[in-house]
Order: C-alpha cells, then sequence, then structure tokens
C-alpha cells in the first residue's frame, strides 16, 4: 500500500534534518537575554551528554516511524507528495503536537510543574514557538520530497462512491 522503505529512509533524513535544526534553534535562543536565563534554568540544562544523545536517537527513531503516518496521508489522502505537501502536514503536525502538549499540562498538573520552565518557553516565546513550527515544517517537507511519487496517483479510481441518501428534484432540470 505505501512504500515502505522509502518512507523510512525519507524520515531518517527528514529526522536528522528536525535534529540539527532543533538544536540550531536552541543555540540560538540562547542569545535572547530573557530566553537564555529560563534555559539555564530549567531541566534540559541540568541534563548530561548521554542524555542529550539519547534524546537524538530518540527524536530520529520516532522520526523515522512516524514518517510511515505522512506516507500513509501521501498514499490515501491527498494522493501527491512533494515538499509543499508535505510541509502542510508538518504545520498540522505542528499544531497539533503544541494543542496536544497544552492539553496534558492542562490534564498532568504535576508533570506540568516538573518541566514548568520548558511548558512556559514553549508557550510563551515566540522565537521557541516559530522554532518549534519551523522544526516541525522542514520534517514535513523533507519527508514529502524525498517520498517520491505516490503509488496512488490523483487519478487512480477512488474507493470511495457517492449516493445521495435523500434524491431531490434540483439540477434535474
Amino acid at each position: 500500500m505505501i512504500k515502505l522503505g522509502r518512507a523510512l529512509a525519507a524520515g531518517a533524513v527528514a529526522s536528522l534534518a528536525a535534529v540539527a535544526l532543533a538544536i540550531t534553534g536552541w543555540w540560538l535562543m540562547r542569545f535572547e537575554p530573557a530566553v537564555g536565563e529560563a534555559m539555564r534554568r530549567d531541566m534540559l540544562a541540568m541534563l548530561p551528554l548521554p542524555a542529550w544523545i539519547a534524546a537524538g536517537v530518540a527524536a530520529v527513531i520516532g522520526g523515522t516511524v512516524l514518517a510511515a503516518l505522512y506516507a500513509l496521508a501521501f498514499e490515501l489522502v491527498t494522493r501527491r507528495s512533494g515538499w509543499l505537501i508535505g510541509a502542510a502536514l508538518g504545520a498540522a503536525h505542528a499544531a497539533a503536537v503544541w494543542l496536544g502538549i497544552g492539553l496534558l499540562a492542562w490534564w498532568l498538573p504535576a508533570l506540568a510543574q516538573r518541566v514548568g520552565v520548558e511548558l512556559s518557553l514553549l508557550f510563551n516565546s515566540l522565537a521557541a514557538v516559530l522554532a518549534f513550527v519551523a522544526v516541525q515544517v522542514v520534517y514535513g517537507a523533507v519527508v514529502g520530497w524525498l517520498y517520491g511519487t505516490p503509488r496512488h496517483g490523483a487519478d487512480a479510481k477512488s474507493l470511495v462512491t457517492w449516493r445521495e441518501l435523500f434524491p431531490t428534484e434540483k439540477g434535474a432540470e
């Protein structure tokens, strides 16, 4: 149904690009005085190097697997792929994850207190929000670009058949 090998390869490359962009954005945000001070106090600043490496590896593995869902969207929803469609999916993905993080913070306040500085940056810093969205958009664009032409083309016969439940006289003239 999907080109799984191609999707996983695209996801791996896109994840590496997204991790590199996230590291660059994190480094650049340290130069904004208020954000830099908050970043020096947060839980992430206290992580040792092996934990950072493990987080990067987990992000690449997760992004590689996530590309299969993007491939399903390319094959069955849009029936085309490319960097622009991938970027649009990435933007939708960023919005869903950002809202999901907000809901988790609301539903699990004890957990939210442990990562309060990070949540404050993610929801109160325009630079952090833009960096978050940029990482997701770049990920989606790279996956869409590398996935190639879907097997189910735009001109393929649709699996959906339209049937009118309540026939009308409208348009019969």
